[in-house]
């Protein structure tokens, strides 16, 4: 590439970083970043710009939640892409207090068996056990992380969303305070541990 050439696609970058970060899946904004060069460098334009169309009616036909979430604003990381704030340990955590119950202790007597019981025991033992006022999810974060048998979800937020969306025992409508369903306290208090003989 010619000094010209690299000086003119560096000039082009930030408005071609900008039509790239439209799209919500980093796997269609990838495919259209190869595109839109591919058109900048004149190799298979009409291979390009129909690959990018294409691209272009996929992300357009997104979900509704999708929309909205791009209407909320979206985080944005230095460069301009979209990211999902990070879960990080609450080190000032006590799972293991005086004079109540431990964390671990807690799960044995429950055995939540999914990734939504977990999120919904981690919540009951943080607000009904340790009596915290808010629940975020980086203290559901800490509790995964405190039980050598768990494996982090890899979207912790989006599997206690799921956990409020599919079974309605959260209300994650604020992720820094999550709060418990009247089903999901049912849920921790009736119907764990599930019943082997069923």
């Amino acid at each position: 590439m010619a000094q010209e050439d690299f000086d003119e696609l560096l000039e082009r970058i930030p408005g071609i970083a900008d039509a790239v970060n439209q799209f919500e899946s980093e796997a269609v904004q990838a495919d259209a970043f190869k595109a839109l060069l591919d058109v900048w460098q004149g190799r298979e334009r009409r291979g390009a710009k129909s690959n990018l169309s294409a691209k272009t009616k996929q992300a357009e036909a997104g979900s509704e939640g999708d929309k909205e979430s791009r209407k909320k604003g979206a985080q944005k990381s230095a460069g301009g892409g979209r990211k999902t704030p990070a879960v990080s340990a609450v080190k000032d955590l006590n799972l293991r207090p005086n004079g109540k119950q431990s964390f671990v202790d807690f799960v044995a007597d429950k055995e939540p068996s999914t990734n939504y019981e977990r999120c919904l025991v981690s919540v009951y033992y943080l607000s009904e056990v340790l009596g915290l006022d808010e629940v975020g999810a980086n203290h559901v974060y800490t509790c995964f992380k405190a039980h050598k048998n768990w494996r982090n979800p890899a979207d912790l937020r989006n599997t206690l969303a799921k956990t409020a969306s599919r079974k309605n025992w959260l209300d994650t409508s604020n992720m820094e305070a999550i709060k418990l369903t009247p089903q999901g306290m049912n849920a921790v208090e009736h119907d764990l541990p599930r019943d082997a003989s069923k």
